[in-house]
This record gives C-alpha cells, sequence and structure tokens, in this order.
C-alpha cells in the first residue's frame, strides 16, 4: 500500500505545483492589462471626410513605464475613440527586445479615402498591424 500513496501524494503535489503555476500565469496575464490610458496626438480627416484616423499616445501604468502609439480608424469626423481603446489598426509599444526601450514615433498620412499610410521606426517593437480595416488598404514602411 505504500506505493499508491506515494503515488497519490506525488500527484496531489504536481496537481498543486500546476495549479500554482496556473494560478500564477492567470495572475500575471490579468496584471500585464495595466490600466491604460490614450492621449490624442493627430486627428487626420480622410480627403474627403468619410474617415478619421485617431493618432494617440497610450501608456500602462506607472509602475511600468510601458507606453506606446496606437492608430483608430473612425467612420466620419468621429475622433473620439473610447479611453481604454488599444487602436483598431495599429499599436506598438517601448518594450523591445530585452525590454529595452524602443522609438514609439510614428507618421500617418492618407493618400485617399480608402488608403493609409503608417510609417514607424525600423526598431519599433510592433504589437499590432492591421493591412485591412473597414474597406481601409493600410500600408506600413519605416520612417526615413
Amino acid at each position: 500500500m505504500r506505493i499508491p500513496t506515494l503515488i497519490l501524494g506525488t500527484l496531489v503535489v504536481v496537481l498543486a505545483v500546476i495549479a500554482i503555476g496556473m494560478g500564477v500565469r492567470l495572475t500575471v496575464v490579468g496584471s500585464s492589462d495595466f490600466p491604460c490610458g490614450n492621449t490624442i496626438t493627430h486627428v487626420l480627416r480622410s480627403p474627403a471626410g468619410t474617415r478619421t484616423a485617431v493618432v494617440f499616445g497610450r501608456r500602462c501604468g506607472a509602475m511600468t513605464s510601458r507606453a506606446g502609439t496606437g492608430v483608430s480608424i473612425l467612420r466620419g469626423a468621429d475622433s473620439t475613440p473610447p479611453t481604454s481603446d488599444e487602436g483598431n489598426v495599429y499599436l506598438n509599444d517601448n518594450w523591445g527586445p530585452g525590454y529595452a526601450r524602443v522609438p514609439t514615433d510614428i507618421e500617418v498620412r492618407w493618400q485617399s479615402d480608402s488608403a493609409l499610410v503608417i510609417q514607424h521606426s525600423a526598431n519599433a517593437h510592433i504589437v499590432f498591424a492591421a493591412v485591412k480595416f473597414a474597406g481601409v488598404t493600410i500600408s506600413h514602411d519605416t520612417l526615413r
């Protein structure tokens, strides 16, 4: 009977470690969503005014010093994305390899009502970059 008890005890310990590991992982995932706030830096209307590109600085938690730049495309002249919005077409942040700080500067311009260009630093850490959104084609290039 000693072997089943040993196996059962080992199994309980392994399951406890797994549960604790999952709990820590859930905590880390949950806490990585620090309270973020956006500050609009540029509002660019498409040539015919059918869409608006809103460029904003994004800061997430004073304890993290995590910051970035995002872009949202909105219909018409609307320029007020929700303050918790991460952007719907582009987001970068300043955390590069080994948590080294990288540039977050971007330039945005409309080529037409259905074509937007986003330029970023060659070293930018891009969180996401859409190539199409709501009928707008988005091209990405490096700043020169």
